[in-house]
């Protein structure tokens, strides 16, 4: 009687072990299961913020190239550009390498007519200036991996034309003053060189 009662307790003792083996395997899929789809989704993440990263420094780039463009007029031609000129200027960048495309080109603007007013900040501050400001924007969308991600960048510039006569005394290379004649002027004084005060 031992014997069987003693068989009968072991065969229990194995019946338990199975569904606790299925059970523990059960939960270890589950585990893995949700470890793949939480990786899965940062991945999604990580390569959906690299599409945005790029759309965006290629829509910057683009307002840059306008706003450089824009500068080197000035710099070549002396005056600022014309609302003609501005729209020429601002042409879209090729990026037919890189899987983003401009939706609405690099669009330049200027706002108003020219304007005189005050400087008020910058290194030209208390100074007078006719101002024309000059907005680009551009809208670039990256379409790799089948989603469109659209970014919008606007820059704006103010073109200053500072006219060199309000001030007192304005010289190109060093300028050297020395006690002399009695001397009245008004206004800044400025020089492109260093300034030798005796």
């Amino acid at each position: 009687m031992k014997k069987l009662f003693g068989r009968l307790a072991r065969l229990g003792q194995k019946g338990i072990v199975l569904p606790l083996v299925l059970t523990y395997a059960a939960v270890f899929a589950a585990e893995l299961t949700g470890l793949a789809e939480y990786a899965s989704h940062t991945q999604r993440l990580v390569q959906s913020q690299q599409n945005y990263t790029r759309a965006f420094y290629l829509a910057e780039a683009a307002t840059e190239k306008g706003m450089a463009a824009i500068q080197n007029y000035i710099n070549t031609n002396g005056i600022g550009p014309d609302s003609a000129a501005v729209a020429t200027l601002t042409q879209t960048p090729n990026t037919s390498s890189s899987g983003v495309t401009y939706t609405s080109g690099v669009v330049g603007s200027m706002s108003g007519a020219w304007t005189n007013k005050t400087l008020t900040a910058g290194d030209y501050s208390g100074l007078s200036a006719t101002t024309q400001t000059i907005t680009l924007a551009a809208v670039a969308t990256d379409n790799l991996n089948g989603v469109a991600h659209r970014v919008s960048v606007t820059q704006t510039v103010e073109m200053q034309l500072i006219p060199i006569f309000q001030f007192g005394v304005f010289y190109e290379e060093d300028l050297e003053i020395l006690p002399g004649a009695n001397m009245t002027f008004a206004g800044s004084v400025h020089t492109n060189g260093n300034l030798y005060v005796g």
